[in-house]
């Protein structure tokens, strides 16, 4: 998914990965590495790293055209589980 760097949310794609329920942010790092412009359009790709019953390991990169401008890792609680 293509959004702008305030509105990327992780657990958006923990959602997407089939888990089907909602979840909550336990913990999320986000290190920036370098500085988009201003109008730079930002990419997240993000990976499950690992999941559990109840939790969501994600990883990652955000880049502004080919140039990685941040890394972020989190993990997401599965409600209910």
């Amino acid at each position: 998914n293509k959004r702008k760097a305030n509105s990327w949310e992780g657990g958006r794609s923990a959602k997407g990965n089939k888990v089907g329920r909602a979840q909550v942010t336990v913990q999320l790092d986000v290190q920036f590495v370098a500085s988009p412009h201003v109008g730079d359009f930002l990419v997240a790709r993000g990976t499950v790293v690992r999941m559990t019953r109840a939790l969501v390991f994600l990883r990652a990169d955000i880049h502004a055209a080919e140039r990685l401008v941040a890394t972020a890792n989190g993990i997401w609680k599965i409600l209910g589980a």
